[in-house]
């Protein structure tokens, strides 16, 4: 009776190291990797702001200090994009400013991002304009071509030149879209 109370409480001793160990594994190890995740999961998503409290040294502590630097990274990476993308932006303005020919680029939905001081003064492609509204049935017909034929298009034959009076003086324009 004696040995099988031993015996009954060492297999009770065993079931609550385990039971200790797996909590204590949770703790641990689980919920690091589970915080680690929702971390990557929030930086997916362009929350690149992100830094993990590191309260440990083990691995789990070098993984999210690995974590940390990755997040520093992608935040560099994204400033420098970013400044990059406005010097460009800015470039194609003065670009844009000089050029003397009508030009405009449009978004896919058919709003003006960028026009010459020509498009804008002849044609009325001025930024956010949406092309389709300006009332020329050849520009919203081009537009359109350009659009389901992913090709250069030039104006139809039969519409020939687009003729415009500024002043006392005459403008003749060959429409194409690219």
């Amino acid at each position: 009776a004696s040995a099988r109370r031993r015996e009954e409480a060492a297999i009770l001793a065993c079931l609550f190291s385990i039971l200790l160990a797996l909590g204590l594994a949770q703790r641990w190890i689980a919920s690091p990797i589970k915080r680690l995740t929702a971390s990557a999961e929030d930086i997916r998503d362009g929350h690149l702001d992100l830094v993990l409290d590191i309260s440990t040294s083990d691995e789990i502590g070098r993984l999210a200090r690995a974590f940390n630097d990755m997040a520093e990274s992608l935040r560099l990476a994204r400033r420098s994009g970013q400044r990059d993308l406005i010097r460009s932006q800015r470039a194609t303005e003065e670009v844009f400013k000089a050029l003397p020919t009508a030009i405009a680029l449009l978004d896919p939905e058919g709003l003006v991002e960028a026009a010459t001081e020509t498009a804008r003064q002849h044609f009325g492609l001025a930024p956010g304009t949406n092309a389709r509204d300006l009332g020329y049935e050849w520009l919203a017909g081009l537009f359109d071509q350009v659009m389901t034929s992913r090709q250069a298009v030039d104006l139809d034959p039969h519409h020939g030149c687009i003729q415009r009076f500024i002043g006392r003086r005459e403008h003749f324009f060959q429409p194409s879209a690219h």
